[in-house]
């Protein structure tokens, strides 16, 4: 009898446990699956600290990218004449545009003074920050470019023109007759509390991103469609820069995306194989290709880094093979020879070798891009090179 009763009371009182149960399990699930669809976690330990890491990309704010409509108060060339104190009869506010410089929401305005009102004149470039306060802060100041002009780049960077007085194409020239040859960039570099010169990574066809942002202009109207492919940009390259044969073995060993690696073997009877890394113009799927770094097999450098400021008197660390001649070059933003050096290498095996390397730019107002290079040789004939990009100056 008691077992009866007390299995009848077992069962009534599971008959009224089972529908709450279900229910709760269905809210749990429904809990689980909405926080599974709002956030996800992942939990790792490390000894017996537990630490849940959130897979969830915290929200980013899209900057946009390029000059962009300047505030009505900043757009007015009055309102910047009195800013950066114009004389009218010297000079007088020929441009301003703005743009998100500093990388997040807020403006800032690109403005340029023209000394003579015509476009052969010298100008003055000016970067103010709190465009429409009562103080606008200056952020980038830029004097006396013969022939300047700047630009907001499409990486949200200043890149300005200007003609290098010394340089091979403009040395003895009128001033009728020069070039705009230099290219430069500056980026916001928020412990300056300012603008820096930088380097852009790309080094051929374009040394610059002012030369590669125009490059792009022209392929999209179907012009010198060669470097919309990576192998003959890499050919062009190699028989440019190295002066291997217009022939050389072209082979992609990886292209994903904005990216790729080119093998290039030289056809000619020296020899000579080498992996070329390139990229697309900032990441378009569209741009063109270009050169970001040369390789070889038992050639290294490992001081200085790609991208690195030289000084003009610095040592250059690196690794060779034994028996071969290696020769450090440092190119500028003509691609001309401005220093050199010899490097050595003993043993059986490669050999790290502290190589001290100087240079003359013919620039002297400031840095310019330019490109560190070390190359393998066999007589007059390279076989192995690494290159890359670098701030001179």
């Amino acid at each position: 009898m008691y077992r009866e009763v007390r299995e009848n009371r077992r069962r009534h009182t599971n008959s009224h446990r089972q529908p709450f149960a279900g229910f709760a399990l269905s809210l749990f699930l429904l809990l689980l699956l909405a926080s599974c669809g709002s956030a996800q976690a992942t939990t790792t330990t490390t000894g017996t600290q537990h630490i849940v890491k959130s897979n969830v990309p915290a929200t980013t704010k899209m900057i946009a990218l390029g000059a962009q409509p300047c505030p009505t108060t900043a757009a007015s060339t009055d309102y910047w004449s009195a800013v950066v104190g114009i004389q009218r009869e010297q000079n007088s506010i020929e441009k301003v545009s703005c743009g998100h410089l500093e990388g997040n929401d807020t403006l800032q305005a690109l403005v340029e003074v023209d000394y003579n009102g015509a476009s052969g004149g010298v100008k003055d470039i000016y970067v103010y920050d709190q465009v429409t306060g009562p103080a606008p802060t200056k952020i980038l100041e830029l004097k006396d470019l013969y022939q300047g002009d700047a630009r907001i780049s499409g990486y949200n960077t200043v890149i300005t023109r200007e003609v290098d007085w010394n340089s091979s194409v403009n040395k003895g020239q009128s001033a009728d007759s020069v070039q705009r040859d230099l290219y430069r960039e500056f980026k916001w570099a928020p412990g300056a509390n300012g603008m820096l010169p930088v380097a852009f990574r790309g080094f051929y066809p374009d040394l610059t991103r002012y030369q590669a942002e125009t490059d792009q202009q022209q392929v999209s109207k179907s012009h010198e469609q060669w470097k919309l492919d990576p192998r003959q940009v890499a050919q062009h390259m190699a028989s440019n820069l190295l002066k291997w044969s217009g022939a050389s073995q072209a082979r992609i060993l990886k292209q994903q995306g904005v990216d790729a690696t080119v093998s290039l073997k030289n056809a000619g009877q020296d020899g000579g194989t080498i992996t070329v890394t390139l990229s697309r113009l900032e990441g378009r799927s569209d741009g063109i290709w270009l050169v970001t770094q040369v390789d070889s097999d038992a050639l290294l450098i490992t001081q200085p880094t790609p991208l690195d400021h030289l000084a003009r008197n610095f040592t250059l660390t690196g690794k060779g093979p034994t028996g071969v001649s290696g020769q450090v070059k440092v190119f500028d933003h003509l691609y001309n020879e401005i220093g050199s050096a010899s490097t050595t290498s003993a043993g059986n095996d490669a050999t790290t070798f502290h190589t001290p390397v100087s240079y003359t730019p013919t620039f002297d107002k400031g840095s310019e891009e330019g490109i560190l290079a070390l190359f393998a040789q066999k007589g007059n004939a390279i076989q192995g090179a690494v290159m890359f990009k670098a701030l001179l100056g």
